[in-house]
């Protein structure tokens, strides 16, 4: 389940969100949603959130991934050391450009509830509007 460094496998974390939001169990709810807490309060969250989202496998896991990235970037945004910030935005502008009108709403809201609040945590980031407007411009028309 965990690899060398302690990170559990995405098969693993796709495996606890489907108990969690598909299991008629009530335990194995409970375990599954201990389990996905620990897992987005830790450091790996980043990661794991980022490779879920590149994924893109069900609703569930992207719920879950956009969910932990937006909490990751409000709360736990110092975990990250100033040199990976650019990277860290770069990775959610790609993921706001693989949205379409059948992406889940739910998920579009997570991811931009992330990009607002790393755009206001970001201090290097200068013309975070202007980034979004030029980038999103001719997507937006689409939707």
């Amino acid at each position: 389940m965990d690899d060398a460094s302690g990170m559990p496998s995405l098969q693993a974390v796709v495996q606890a969100t489907h108990a969690l939001y598909r299991q008629p169990d009530t335990a194995g709810k409970e375990k599954a949603s201990v389990w996905l807490g620990e897992l987005q309060r830790s450091v790996c969250a980043w990661k794991i959130a980022d490779e879920l989202l590149q994924q893109n496998l069900d609703l569930e896991s992207c719920y879950f991934a956009a969910q932990t990235m937006r909490t990751k970037i409000q709360y736990a945004f110092h975990e990250l050391p100033p040199e990976s910030h650019s990277s860290l935005r770069d990775s959610l502008l790609e993921h706001l450009a693989k949205v379409t009108k059948d992406t889940p709403q739910v998920i579009v809201t997570q991811l931009s509830l992330g990009m607002a609040n790393l755009a206001l945590q970001m201090a290097t980031w200068t013309s975070p509007v202007v980034d979004l407007i030029t980038r999103y411009c001719f997507m937006l028309c689409e939707l």
